[in-house]
């Protein structure tokens, strides 16, 4: 199966079946060693290739750790797969779990100084990767 997921500000279903998909972006910038994120939503679209349920997983995951550490962020989502869902199956996304994301300057780092954190939204279905979307966030030393 392929799919995109699209991290936003928001995203909404109209009465007429189509999605507004507002804000969207790859980075955020923290002036502080702390981010805490209250919430995702993301606009998700998929291309099934049958019916019938699936499952669906997204996680928020730090780059510089390795595969077998938790992610940040973990969602279940189960989806039933219905014949008007085939070709495309659009939904958004709105996580209510929160993540916090800590860094450490040193010392003797100066004011402005920054780390970088790279991050990976990872959408996967029935245990298989179909999509991601980078995510990095810049902490500034203040």
């Amino acid at each position: 199966m392929n799919g995109s997921i699209i991290l936003c500000d928001h995203v909404y279903e109209t009465r007429d079946k189509k999605f507004i998909i507002s804000g969207t972006y790859n980075q955020w910038r923290c002036m502080s060693n702390t981010l805490k994120i209250p919430h995702l939503h993301c606009y998700i679209r998929l291309y099934p290739e049958r019916t019938g349920a699936i499952q669906a997983q997204i996680e928020l995951r730090d780059n510089n750790q390795t595969p077998d550490q938790a992610p940040m962020l973990r969602a279940e989502i189960d989806l039933d797969v219905r014949a008007e869902h085939i070709p495309v199956m659009e939904f958004a996304f709105n996580s209510r779990i929160p993540a916090e994301i800590t860094v450490q300057f040193q010392p003797d780092s100066n004011k402005g100084a920054c780390i970088r954190v790279p991050l990976s939204l990872i959408l996967s279905i029935d245990g298989e990767v179909v999509a991601t979307s980078p995510l990095s966030v810049i902490f500034t030393n203040s």
